[in-house]
């Protein structure tokens, strides 16, 4: 409550400030809630006041009495979706949402495609028509939710001179249970039966037109009158500028991994896992040859995470003194992680000139160094796998670098600035999301990567990795996002061919302001090779942030001159063949790594588990990507 009364304070003092925002400047929209009561479910009209004003991208929702936390989350993710259409930086602007809540009951989301398209009105001075009234919760994706109480919102709707009553598409009809209570001499039974209702019938006896609506722009013009022009621009996203950076790096790893596939093949009998190493090159080289190379760089590197995780095995099976092995192996590790570090800090020296592959460089180092940490505390059969897995990460980092291509330097304030807005955002959608499954009964089947994203983005913030924590936390806005929009009926594909032509708009945009949007196209092509309608619109959806948050950096930067990449440090792996140490130059090393392996009786047996291990590590860390 303290908390509450602090924000509705310095609401107040925002609004007394000479030149802040004026409450009569503010776009009015009628709002309808439900809530239950002790003996049934209630309608409840309100109205919220939507100002928009020169800022800093901060959000005041200012409620009284208190409202529940989904209504701070749905009035943040109101002015992202509303910056979104309308091509406002919203890190330039400052959302001031006022709700008179007749009730402490009422949640928030809702509300949230309404108080949407306030904002976008209070944004383009537009005026909401009178008389026109909706429910519904808004989509990072644009489109409406469903809801529930929709008939009782209907009556307070019809109680207040509403004429038209928008809801969201599908949900027109629906069933209820009622129950009939009959009796008699000496009995009494309850009869229960289903009634379909039929809202737009519903309406029409309550002089309310009822109307459902699948998108924000439906909303929009229904609500004001007015459209909001979707613009479409032709041409060919993967360019030629692309093709250059991405063919050679997809040769030089296709070269690499049928390199490493022939001298594992020397090694170890082929089994299933060295079947599967060469299936994935295979699908590697045929996403080679149609021009996917990203996608093809990805399958190679997957496969190599599995490469060197048999060689390792294999290695470690054969060792006289596994226990120095494993240390070895984990120094290796470490020292690849630090030349990739050591590289970062080489490219930002004098300052960072690509964000998108400096900070897909830090993002991935960043991740390398946490499995590193996990292998320390894991246990010994995963022990080797996950180091092999780090190994490789570590070393994607500096293949990004080698993408650097931009001649324009972003000052580290203005990366700094922008990394903690996304990253205050990104926690705020992901709590969002996180408070809406807990609501509801949506248990999402994609994979949930928000949390892991918002962790490393966390972890490379602290670190000053400030590109890599910024698209970090574009990630987990919208990786969140998405569950948020799998909660809402619609077409699914109908989904992912508006993302991914808004994907392909925000790339030719930033092409045509002499922005190389490397990372954004990577998403882009990785997105169409998937099979998965959720997994494509999560990369089409990354897609389009990054190449927007782009053109903003590049705008804000400086030409330069040194346009120089540097060269990538390479870290020699020794071979099997290698001598071990004596085991009494490692006596204080086996100190270290006793508590991880003391308590296996026999590592003999690793050679016959390696194949469950390596099994155990392609499918606990896919999908994987360059």
């Amino acid at each position: 409550m303290r908390f509450i009364f602090l924000l509705s304070l310095l609401f107040c003092l925002l609004v007394m400030q000479a030149g802040a925002v004026s409450l009569e400047d503010g776009v009015k929209i009628p709002l309808v809630a439900d809530y239950i009561s002790s003996d049934s479910e209630r309608g409840v009209f309100l109205s919220a006041l939507v100002a928009v004003e020169n800022g800093s991208g901060h959000v005041f929702v200012d409620t009284s009495p208190y409202a529940q936390v989904d209504l701070q989350g749905s009035a943040r993710l109101a002015a992202m979706v509303a910056s979104d259409i309308t091509s406002l930086d919203q890190t330039q602007y400052d959302f001031y949402y006022v709700i008179a809540v007749p009730s402490p009951i009422i949640g928030g989301p809702s509300a949230g495609a309404a108080i949407t398209v306030a904002t976008v009105a209070a944004i383009n001075n537009w005026s909401i028509r009178d008389g026109v009234a909706m429910t519904g919760t808004i989509s990072p994706d644009n489109s409406i939710g469903p809801v529930g109480g929709i008939q009782a919102k209907l009556a307070a709707a019809s109680e207040n001179n509403i004429t038209l009553f928008l809801i969201p598409e599908g949900q027109r009809k629906f069933t209820v249970s009622k129950k009939n209570e009959k009796s008699g001499p000496g009995f009494t039974f309850i009869e229960e039966k289903t009634v379909v209702v039929d809202l737009v019938e519903e309406g029409r006896k309550l002089g309310v037109e009822v109307q459902e609506v699948a998108d924000i722009y439906d909303a929009i013009y229904l609500l004001t009158g007015h459209t909001v022009d979707v613009g479409y621009i032709d041409g060919e996203v993967i360019s030629g500028d692309y093709v250059k950076l991405l063919e050679p790096l997809a040769a030089s790893l296709k070269v690499e991994a049928l390199n490493m596939y022939g001298e594992t093949e020397k090694m170890v009998a082929k089994d299933d896992m060295l079947k599967n190493a060469d299936d994935t090159i295979k699908h590697a080289n045929e996403m080679y040859d149609d021009g996917n190379y990203y996608a093809a760089t990805s399958l190679y590197f997957n496969a190599m995470v599995a490469l060197r995780g048999i060689c390792w095995h294999k290695e470690y099976d054969q060792a006289d003194n596994k226990t120095a092995f494993a240390i070895d192996i984990h120094n290796m590790v470490a020292r690849q992680i630090n030349a990739s570090e050591k590289d970062i800090e080489q490219y930002k020296k004098l300052g960072v000139r690509d964000p998108e592959t400096i900070g897909a460089a830090e993002s991935r180092v960043t991740r390398a160094r946490q499995l590193l940490h996990h292998a320390d505390a894991s246990s010994p059969v995963e022990y080797v796998s996950t180091l092999a897995f780090s190994n490789e990460r570590a070393r994607t980092a500096q293949w990004w670098l080698t993408l650097t291509s931009s001649d324009v330097v972003v000052p580290e304030e203005e990366l700094r600035n922008r990394a903690a807005w996304y990253l205050a955002q990104a926690q705020s959608v992901t709590t969002y999301a996180h408070t809406l499954i807990s609501e509801s009964n949506f248990h999402e089947t994609m994979h949930w990567g928000a949390d892991e994203d918002l962790t490393n983005a966390n972890i490379q913030f602290e670190r000053g990795y400030y590109s890599g924590s910024l698209f970090d936390s574009i990630h987990a806005i919208v990786s969140a996002s998405t569950v948020i929009g799998m909660m809402s009926s619609g077409d699914r594909d109908e989904r992912v061919q508006k993302s991914e032509q808004g994907a392909k708009n925000a790339i030719l945009e930033a092409q045509q302001k002499g922005v190389k949007p490397t990372l954004a196209i990577s998403a882009y092509e990785y997105g169409k090779t998937l099979a998965d309608p959720d997994g494509r619109l999560t990369q089409y959806n990354y897609a389009k942030s990054i190449a927007k948050t782009s053109m903003v950096l590049n705008s804000k930067g400086v030409k330069t001159v040194n346009t120089t990449n540097y060269n990538i440090t390479t870290v020699v792996h020794q071979s099997m063949n290698k001598t071990i140490a004596p085991e009494k130059q490692v006596k204080k090393q086996e100190t270290y790594m006793s508590l991880l392996y003391k308590k296996i009786p026999c590592f003999g047996c690793v050679g016959a588990i390696s194949g469950i291990i390596i099994v155990f590590l392609l499918l606990k860390f896919k999908p994987r990507h360059l």
